[in-house]
């Protein structure tokens, strides 16, 4: 665990942070999962290696920390309400829906990877890029982040917890792939 998860004190927060670090863990044992010698390869044509995998989730969270690094300093100095709210912020439906893989998603150009990072330099970044992401959300704890909303490309208007749970499910879809990329080299 990060030890700036660690440092949250709203409900909302800590419950995001749970399933972030949650997500990626998986994530993680879904990499650890692809032997070395098959991490640059793509398993099928048109498929991407591990590696790629791996970077565009960099990317995608890199956007993200750029998002919150954006709104989060914004609402602060506009005097954004405190949460109020305690209950549950994680939609099982909406998660439910980004991580299945039954329905292929093109990704858009700017979130396609163009690197092909070892397995240990990819991760490395991976975790950087989540390190950022904590510490742009510490100023938010305890804003009310159900009320913030940015536009999603694909998904249209999602507010920040749901911004959140976003990374969370993009990770389990690609741990999913990235479960494929292993049992393609074993077949």
């Amino acid at each position: 665990m990060s030890t700036m998860q660690g440092a949250f004190t709203n409900p909302r927060m800590i419950e995001v942070s749970t399933y972030l670090a949650e997500t990626r863990a998986e994530l993680v044992r879904a990499a650890e999962s692809v032997p070395e010698a098959q991490w640059n390869v793509a398993p099928a044509d048109g498929a991407w290696s591990a590696a790629q995998i791996v970077d565009h989730l960099r990317i995608v969270e890199h956007g993200v920390v750029r998002l919150f690094q954006k709104v989060v300093p914004d609402a602060c100095a506009a005097g954004h309400p405190a949460e109020s709210e305690t209950a549950s912020v994680l939609d099982q439906a909406f998660i439910g829906k980004l991580a299945d893989r039954s329905r292929r998603i093109t990704a858009p150009p700017r979130v396609v990877p163009a690197a092909a990072p070892d397995r240990a330099a990819g991760l490395a970044a991976m975790s950087a890029e989540r390190e950022a992401l904590l510490a742009a959300l510490a100023p938010a704890d305890g804003l009310a982040l159900g009320t913030l909303q940015w536009e999603h490309p694909a998904l249209g208007p999602l507010d920040l917890y749901r911004w959140l749970q976003f990374v969370g499910a993009h990770e389990v879809r690609h741990a999913a792939q990235l479960r494929e990329c292993a049992h393609s080299v074993t077949r």
